[in-house]
């Protein structure tokens, strides 16, 4: 849809009316505009940009754009979108919009939510105050590949169309895995869109990386406690050498 007006406008006014008949609204930027949910992190639309619209329904619909409007108030807006949105990898202009819309489990500020395809990070989301009280959703952006080869250039990075869309959640310096219910649970559908619930498998036995943290307190203590993950539950042998490698 190209933007037709000589004055940026509010994406809410834009659309005034209309929201019941929307399902998404994007633009190459990876910000969304989805009015049943509460996502609008595309504050306001602009001249000379166009943007992907997707509808609820099946039907057609015959839109005109407002005549006036007011330019949207983006403090709120900017600052959750600095604090919560990360870039896990560099924008691409491609991007899947995976929204949380009820966690089961107990979440933390600075915590994180991470989203892989194949196993490489294609996005993550910083867990802020917004999402604990609800006043926002959790809008998890994961950043799709794009092939420039044919013309010379690079593939850029990110999940490929078809690829399986894999949650895992992360505290307190280890990551879990997170048991998901999608309405779909691959990347690059014609929406770019998953919508669903989480339940947060975080009790310490499900980790998904192998990692050792620092032992603490240092070695030179009567006793030191040595924290560790493995990815599956079992016996661990555990081997300690001095600096002289004995």
């Amino acid at each position: 849809l190209p933007y037709l007006l000589q004055e940026c406008m509010a994406t809410s006014d834009v659309f005034a009316g209309y929201d019941s008949d929307l399902l998404v609204v994007k633009n190459d930027a990876s910000d969304y505009y989805v009015p049943g949910s509460g996502v609008a992190t595309l504050e306001e639309m602009c001249p000379g940009e166009a943007y992907a619209v997707f509808l609820s329904g099946a039907s057609d619909l015959d839109f005109t754009y407002p005549v006036g409007g007011a330019l949207a108030s983006t403090h709120d807006m900017d600052s959750y979108k600095e604090r919560a949105h990360t870039n896990a990898l560099a924008n691409t202009g491609v991007s899947h919009l995976i929204l949380i819309t009820d966690v089961s489990g107990d979440m933390h500020i600075g915590d994180q939510l991470r989203s892989y395809a194949n196993g490489v990070l294609v996005g993550s989301i910083n867990i802020v105050e917004e999402h604990l009280n609800g006043t926002h959703p959790i809008d998890l952006i994961a950043t799709g590949s794009v092939d420039m080869s044919l013309y010379g250039g690079p593939v850029l990075p990110g999940y490929v169309k078809g690829d399986l869309i894999e949650l895992a959640y992360y505290t307190n310096g280890m990551e879990y895995k997170v048991d998901s219910h999608l309405t779909d649970d691959q990347y690059g559908n014609a929406m770019e869109l998953s919508t669903g619930t989480i339940t947060l498998l975080s009790d310490g036995v499900n980790p998904t990386e192998f990692g050792i943290a620092n032992n603490y307190p240092n070695p030179f203590n009567p006793s030191t406690t040595i924290q560790y993950n493995v990815e599956n539950s079992g016996h661990v042998s555990l081997k300690i050498f001095d600096i002289m490698g004995r």
